[in-house]
């Protein structure tokens, strides 16, 4: 069976840097994306409407067209750890989408990205949609074998690599997503907080992919790919499981995004 590691991550940089020119051409769009979200706010009047469009919209230049992953936290800490070690054009490429992205969400409001923008939270809302956990108690108890089985899978496919710091952060995310559909508590959305300064942590020491790489295919791995099979499967049960109880970026962008009581209502489908 194949090997395989938690920490490969080929591609550490978000902007397009080729002999030491920095490429716009996907910079650019996220920012364009923010600008469009904010004419929507005031010239439409069908707000999901709008809303649903810039999600496709945004699905399909980030998930399809340029094929990238977007780790906010990720790439934020990568940046400043180029500008301590003197790296200033990759320094410059991951810092300068992070830090637009972060700008809007301070100002706005972290629902800008999570809502708007993010492709595994569009792919999150389409799979709660199909929310039968109503009609039908023991889903939870299914999908939990699921999940227990997927994460058994994962382990099988780590082998030797079980011990990885990535691999254990990961299995940490399985167990999170199990915990969450056995007693959805509300505290256990304090967890983002806690996998944040794991991330940032490992982002400097470690290079670890997320469910997100599988939309970007920017890691096609086995981590990323059964990871990201996890959190849609458990996002039937809960919706926005993934947003809810683990993203690192959510984490930080509820710290420093304000709370506009218009918000309020669809923010709590994230708290």
């Amino acid at each position: 069976m194949a090997d395989f590691y938690w920490k490969v991550f080929d591609k550490e940089i978000i902007g397009l840097v080729k002999e030491g020119k920095i490429g716009f051409e996907f910079l650019i769009i996220p920012v364009l994306l923010c600008l469009f979200i904010m004419t929507s706010f005031f010239i439409s009047k069908g707000y999901i409407k709008a809303r649903r469009f810039i999600q496709c919209l945004s699905f399909l230049i980030l998930g399809i067209i340029f094929l990238q992953c977007l780790c906010i936290s990720k790439d934020t800490t990568i940046g400043i750890k180029n500008l301590f070690f003197g790296e200033f054009t990759q320094a410059f490429a991951n810092l300068w989408f992070p830090f637009t992205i972060l700008l809007f969400v301070f100002f706005f409001g972290r629902k800008i990205y999570c809502f708007w923008i993010c492709p595994l939270g569009f792919v999150q809302d389409l799979t709660g949609k199909a929310n039968i956990y109503k009609k039908k108690r023991n889903l939870g108890f299914i999908i939990s074998i699921i999940l227990t089985i997927s994460m058994g899978l994962a382990i099988l496919l780590t082998l030797p690599s079980i011990f990885e710091v990535g691999a254990l952060l990961g299995f940490f995310t399985f167990i999170v997503l199990l915990l969450t559909i056995i007693y959805p508590a509300k505290e256990f959305s304090k967890l983002k907080y806690l996998i944040l300064l794991f991330w940032i942590i490992l982002a400097i020491f470690v290079k670890i992919p997320g469910p997100w790489c599988v939309i970007g295919k920017a890691n096609l791995k086995y981590s990323a790919i059964i990871s990201f099979l996890c959190v849609i499967l458990a996002s039937i049960i809960i919706p926005r499981i993934w947003c809810k109880y683990i993203c690192p970026d959510g984490g930080l962008f509820q710290l420093i995004g304000k709370r506009k009581k218009d918000e309020e209502k669809e923010a709590n489908l994230l708290d």
